[in-house]
């Protein structure tokens, strides 16, 4: 074989372990996406600390009621990506006889009880033209979003009921802090965790693991295209 040859194969194999070692090392629940470059503003909160955004959007729309049934529903506040969404099937909400319009309400509201709520508490309401709150229809499937301002440890979405807040079956939605339940109804909820280490409070010795195994590599790899085989 040539030494370009050896070069590739050396190449191809130190890649194949590395892949191998960082899985093993920091293993991923997930597959990866491969959706391009992810966006996010900072997150702005409804009472910001030093340092941290501001001014949180909200979400209002009237929407029609048509032959008795709830509108399709695709509400968002206007971050980049959204800090809350509701999302519902036409018919997803149970409409009062005589109900012609639905209102749909996202907004954050205060702190409700202590707990690990990790950015903003969302209202999230569907109300008619009267006022009256509409609760999901027997196997509607309504999904909540909530991005939160990291990737919190534990995290799941919570809503509050019963003065505490009650966690909710919770799936990651596919970006960085992003996640998704399906609530049985609607109200306040918020992102619930173990705050993520602020960075620089230590160092992840896998990482350091990964990175001195990395380092090692290239260095052989140098002197494997230096001296190649005769």
């Amino acid at each position: 074989m040539s030494a370009r040859g050896w070069i590739v194969t050396g190449t191809l194999t130190v890649g194949l372990v590395f892949a191998a070692l960082a899985q093993l090392l920091v293993p991923s629940g997930r597959a990866p996406l491969y959706d391009g470059v992810v966006v996010q503003e900072p997150y702005r909160y409804l009472s910001p600390g030093p340092g941290q955004e501001n001014s949180p959007t909200s979400y209002r729309a009237t929407l029609p009621v048509a032959s008795g049934r709830s509108s399709a529903i695709a509400a968002a506040t206007q971050e980049l990506p959204p800090q809350a969404q509701l999302i519902a099937a036409p018919g997803a909400f149970v409409v009062p006889p005589g109900a012609t319009a639905l209102t749909v309400t996202i907004e954050p509201v205060p702190p409700l009880a202590p707990g690990e709520v990790q950015g903003n508490v969302y209202r999230i309401q569907v109300t008619d033209q009267a006022g009256a709150v509409l609760m999901p229809a027997s196997g509607a499937v309504p999904k909540v979003v909530l991005r939160a301002p990291d990737e919190p440890v534990r995290a799941r979405i919570g809503r509050f009921a019963g003065g505490a807040w009650q966690d909710l079956p919770t799936q990651h939605g596919g970006q960085p802090g992003i996640f998704v339940a399906n609530p049985t109804a609607l109200g306040e909820f918020a992102v619930l965790g173990a705050a993520v280490s602020a960075p620089g409070a230590g160092l992840d010795l896998r990482l350091v693991a990964i990175g001195v195994l990395v380092a090692l590599a290239s260095a052989g790899l140098l002197l494997f295209a230096s001296f190649p085989p005769r």
